[in-house]
């Protein structure tokens, strides 16, 4: 795989978007035990900085990759905002903007609708909870909420939130399609369900 992919960096640079996209899939299909090892793995002798780049590129195809549809457009500031923003608050209301996108010419219509939300959160806010136009909003979890979230080597991150005595767990990142929600539901009926 690392001699695959040195192959093809000769051919054609590959944008650090491209080499998250990798490192991720390198993960999920065992190569690596995660995405940050696969980095390691396959870039030995990139510098400390450029590692450090391509898992901030790696995390943002984890968490909206499927959903971005230019992510390779992504210029290196943009993407590093926005692993930042990730990091600090999480994939929802990132991926609540790009919602409101349907069929975007180039990543710029898909900035446009993630920039005000980076720059909320960048600014120490939470993302506003207004509702925007066109955008469905799922309402989001009370002030009094626990959160807990797990991100998976298989690209997963399960989310679980506590009021009280209810439990609220969110599937999300990269394969999180009907199918896994289904599998997920009755995975956790057999767990719940008295014999």
């Amino acid at each position: 795989m690392a001699r695959m992919v040195e192959e093809n960096e000769v051919r054609a640079a590959l944008s650090p978007f491209e080499w998250g996209r990798i490192a991720v899939l390198a993960a999920d299909q065992g190569l690596y035990a995660n995405s940050q090892a696969a980095v390691d793995g396959l870039l030995p002798v990139a510098s400390r900085a450029k590692r450090s780049k391509i898992r901030s590129f790696a995390l943002i195809f984890a968490e909206l990759g499927d959903m971005l549809v230019h992510g390779d457009q992504m210029q290196e500031r943009q993407g590093l905002r926005r692993s930042s923003a990730l990091r600090e608050a999480g994939d929802a209301a990132l991926r609540a903007a790009l919602e409101g996108v349907r069929d975007p010419k180039t990543f710029g219509e898909e900035w446009e609708a993630l920039e005000p939300v980076v720059a909320e959160i960048e600014a120490g806010r939470a993302p506003s909870d207004a509702p925007k136009p066109g955008r469905p909003k799922a309402a989001p979890p009370g002030p009094d909420w626990e959160r807990d979230t797990l991100r998976l080597a298989s690209g997963f991150t399960v989310t679980r939130y506590t009021d009280g005595t209810d439990q609220i767990i969110r599937i999300g990142g990269r394969l999180a399609d009907r199918e896994i929600g289904e599998t997920a539901m009755h995975a956790i009926k057999r767990v719940l369900d008295l014999p």
